[in-house]
């Protein structure tokens, strides 16, 4: 458990990390661009604030991007992980039952062993990719039943994630 916690809080410091390096080297262009009419609109009594204004919701918008950035790059590797585990016990199972005597030798090598075959990998990689379709399209949330059903693990998985 503890474990879990120090991995999540050094993705999450890397995370912001990027973020904020992102955002200082976009603070001083957008100052300049924005400042004066910003400056402008707030009156003189307020002016002082447009640099610290700019640059907080820069580092917020930042923050932001590099967390989704970081979801996605977290679904690929999950998507990809898990159509590589069916394909794998898919093609482990089929072995046990004998199915995949029945197929021809030009496509699978008996016995049939996967670190030798691409077979497992025709398969794992298109259910890797409709995985990765599926968390992108949804955001990354839970569809009907198993938002339900896995509640108590996505309410623990929002306060790890605060």
């Amino acid at each position: 458990y503890i474990a879990v916690i120090a991995t999540l809080k050094f993705q999450f410091a890397r995370t912001v990390a990027v973020a904020v390096g992102i955002a200082s080297m976009l603070t001083l262009p957008t100052t300049r661009l924005l400042g004066p009419s910003m400056a402008t609109v707030m009156g003189p009594e307020l002016s002082h604030w447009v640099p610290a204004i700019i640059d907080t919701a820069i580092k917020i918008v930042a923050i932001f991007v590099a967390s989704y950035i970081q979801a996605c790059l977290g679904a690929a590797y999950s998507g990809l992980r898990g159509g590589r585990l069916v394909a794998g016990n898919l093609f482990s199972v089929a072995a046990e039952r004998g199915w995949l005597d029945a197929l021809p030798d030009c496509l699978v090598a008996k016995p049939f062993d996967p670190n030798q075959s691409y077979l497992d990998e025709v398969v794992a990689y298109p259910l890797a990719a409709v995985g990765v379709y599926i968390q992108l399209t949804s955001g990354f949330a839970l569809p009907f039943p198993w938002n339900l059903l896995l509640l108590p693990l996505s309410t623990m998985e929002n306060l790890l994630r605060w």
